[in-house]
């Protein structure tokens, strides 16, 4: 039995009972790069394999891409801070 998710604002069709593991698997998408959200929820990424889907669902897919420059801070903070320029995307969309 098949259900319909929004994924990224883009109707999908999967298996009923799939997971955010089994989506992000199916689209070919490594969990250790994303950040996922469901119906305005975050979803704790080691809770990825627990967490159901349902019919209807609207799931946020945030990709995380490191690079461009930064530099480290000490501003007497115990532990120095990497000050960086960071891109996230959806889909093909940066926001």
């Amino acid at each position: 039995m098949h259900m319909q998710v929004h994924v990224n604002g883009e109707n999908r069709t999967i298996e009923s009972g799939s997971t955010v593991i089994g989506l992000l698997n199916q689209l070919e998408i490594r969990p250790d790069r994303v950040a996922v959200e469901v119906n305005l929820q975050i979803v704790d990424p080691q809770s990825f394999d627990r967490q159901t889907l349902r019919d209807g669902d609207k799931v946020e897919i945030i990709s995380f891409i490191g690079g461009g420059s930064g530099e480290w801070v000490d501003e007497g903070h115990p532990r120095p801070i990497f000050r960086g320029k960071c891109k996230a995307g959806k889909g093909e969309a940066w926001t």
